[in-house]
């Protein structure tokens, strides 16, 4: 119950406000709620790319997997919101992390028929002009 109420309270401070002044006052940008749900995967999951830039400032895990096994790169591929996951690709989300159906984020894009999220999320490429890990592969 605790871990569910700071993570509620927590949104409601950064709907109001702002992850960085939260965290200013010791709130934890990685409190979960019932699901393991964090909320950098809530702003991702409902496509709010302000909420999702300042909890990434703030320092929230990016790669953080809920109990089924989602982090918030696969909420926003499902979502097919390219903003986010941008903005999750460049702050270090893991693309080769598989959820609970053994599925990755871009996995999940072509499911939806993302195919351009899809696209982004195996060939992205870093701001130094290096593909990353998982693209240099392929």
């Amino acid at each position: 119950m605790k871990k569910r109420y700071g993570a509620l309270l927590l949104g409601l401070v950064i709907s109001m406000g702002g992850a960085l002044q939260a965290a200013d006052l010791g709130a934890d940008v990685n409190a979960v709620d019932m699901y393991g749900w964090t909320p950098i995967v809530h702003a991702a999951s409902n496509g709010d790319a302000n909420k999702v830039q300042s909890l990434i400032d703030a320092g929230a895990d990016v790669n953080h997997v809920d109990d089924f096994g989602l982090t918030a790169l696969m909420e926003a591929a499902k979502i097919g919101n390219r903003d986010i996951v941008i903005m999750l690709l460049g702050a270090g989300a893991d693309r080769s992390q598989k959820n609970s159906n053994g599925e990755t984020a871009a996995d999940i894009a072509r499911d939806r028929h993302h195919v351009s999220i899809e696209t982004l999320i195996r060939d992205y490429v870093d701001t130094f002009g290096k593909k990353t890990k998982a693209a240099a592969k392929r």
